[in-house]
Parts: C-alpha cells; structure tokens; sequence
C-alpha cells in the first residue's frame, strides 16, 4: 500500500459553459503534451470517441451536484492514469452560465499502468482510493471484496472500507488481477481471500473469507459451478 497526494503537482484546467478548454496550467500541459495543450478546443477533443460517453456522464453529474462537490472519476487519455476532480465555478451574475474546473494527477507510475495491445485499454494493477490523507494504491493482497453500489463501490481490506465512483465492470476491466473474480452481479472476490464456502439458512451459498471483519457474501447460483472450477473444489 502506498499513498500520495499532498506534495504530488496537480493539473489544472477551466472550461467554458459551452466546454471548450479556456486555460490550464504547466502540470496539465506537461500532462497532455504539446499536442492536445492548445487552448480554445473542445473537451472531446482531448480524449478518444470511447470516452465521451463517460465525460458526458460526468457532466451530468456535476450538473446535478446542488452542494458544488467535485466528481471524482479515474479516467485514461494518452495511456495515462488520471485521477481527476470535476466540478462546476459560479461566475458573477452577468454571466448566464458556470463555467467548470478540471483537477488532477497523473497516477500512471503509482497504478503501474500499461497499455494492452489487444484491447487498447489502459489497465493497472494498483488500486487508487482515497485516503485521510490523499491517495492510496492498494495492491491486490490488501483487497478481499468489491462491493457495487449503483456507480459507485465499496472495497474491503483487513482495516478499513473506502468508497470510490467506479463500477465493477470497470474494475473487471482495469485492473490486471486473475485473483479477482465476480461471484454475484454486486460482488467481486478475491479468491486468495476465500476461506470457505458455505450455505446460510435460506440454501444459499456464501463465501467467507479469512478476514472475520469482511461481510460474508452471497454467489450466484449461475456463478457456483465455475467458482469451485477456479478454487479447485468438488
């Protein structure tokens, strides 16, 4: 487990209501490269037609954020690994729209991510979540459990919970771990965590794991037979 943050230069870039890139400051520009550092594109222009999707369900979210708080989102551009803060700036009242702010640090080193080749996608296999006091990459070994909850997750280890806006697909996706495996839609275990399998009172199979503090979990029934496969069970 490692933590940064709080000597770590952080990026920065301001958007204008309509989404063009009005200003950022050495670290983005060092960050993107001279390439994609010309003030005055649009957003989408940093960042390839599999993303926009998900900058657009980040805006939204912003948009509906009534307290201000910033979206934090992991994102890839350039096979980079950017942990990026987003949110909106009032403006003074002659101006009909906010604008929004755009934060973040480049965690490539930190996630230790690399492209694959065959599917494009930049995978890690160190876990950023935030800490007290910034980010902490966990290794696989620190993890038990991922727990889906909408876009968000929780993720157990042996002392704490931490909570990050990610989803399991993602996770399935990103992180380059074969000791992970999806036992239920809403779960995620670690299978060097597994101590046992059992049956609760209703016949339905749960894992416990060798941590007593992690919630036991259900599997799904469709899930069972390749579980066993895998944990070398009859």
């Amino acid at each position: 487990m490692s933590e940064f943050g709080e000597d770590h230069e952080i990026g920065m870039v301001l958007l204008s209501a309509d989404l063009k890139v009005m200003g950022m400051n050495s670290c983005a520009k060092s960050i993107l490269g001279p390439t994609l550092s010309r003030l005055g594109e649009s957003l989408f222009r940093y960042h390839p037609q599999k993303s926009h999707k998900k900058i657009r369900s980040i805006l939204r979210q912003s948009s509906e954020q009534s307290n201000g708080t910033p979206i934090l989102k992991i994102i890839d551009v350039l096979g980079k690994i950017l942990l990026i803060n987003f949110g909106r700036v009032e403006l003074a009242q002659n101006y009909q729209e906010p604008s929004y702010f755009m934060t973040f640090l480049d965690a490539t080193v930190q996630t230790n991510a690399s492209t694959n080749h065959h599917s494009g996608m930049v995978e890690f296999n160190k876990f950023p979540v935030m800490g007290r006091r910034g980010y902490i990459f966990l290794n696989a070994d620190d993890i038990y459990l991922f727990e889906s909850d909408g876009n968000y997750c929780h993720v157990y280890t042996s002392d704490r919970c931490y909570y990050i806006q990610i989803t399991l697909k993602t996770i399935l996706e990103r992180y380059k771990d074969a000791a992970f495996f999806q036992i239920h839609k809403s779960f995620i275990a670690n299978l060097n965590k597994i101590k046992r399998l059992t049956k609760s009172s209703r016949n339905q199979l749960t894992v416990v794991f060798t941590d007593h503090t992690i919630p036991n979990v259900p599997v799904a029934r469709r899930r069972v037979g390749e579980l066993k496969r895998v944990l070398a069970l009859p």
